[in-house]
Parts: C-alpha cells; structure tokens; sequence
C-alpha cells in the first residue's frame, strides 16, 4: 500500500506513458452489486510502529513490473 488511491483508469494511463502506448480503456460505467468503488490501504500504523515509509512510488513499480516482463 502507498496510502493513496488509484482508478483503474489512471494505473492503465501510466502503464501506457511507460510503455509508449495507447491503450484503450472499455469502460461500461456499471456499479457492481456491492462494489466497493475506493480503497486506501492505510499505511499510518507501519509508519508509527514501524519507521517505515513506501520507498518506491506506484510510477517506479509500475515501471519496474513492465520492465521484468520485458526480460
């Protein structure tokens, strides 16, 4: 978790600037019967207890996720 919400739309937006291309998005705008529509992971807890903070923003993983499939 990074503590901060994401849209499929946006993950599928930056997963198309770090692999130069555009990919479409099929989007129906249906809410599924109990959907939950937004989740955030919350981070506070391993922060306090922890002293830990996400190294690694959600673009450099993304980044790093596109390049391993590439290998």
């Amino acid at each position: 978790g990074y503590g901060q919400s994401y849209s499929v739309n946006e993950i599928i937006k930056k997963i198309g600037l770090i692999e130069n291309k555009k990919l479409p998005v099929n989007c129906l705008n249906l809410k599924r019967k109990e959907e939950i529509m937004n989740v955030v992971a919350d981070i506070s807890k391993a922060k306090r207890l922890l002293v830990w903070k996400p190294r690694v923003t959600l673009e450099k993983g993304l980044k790093k996720i596109c390049d391993d499939h590439h290998d």
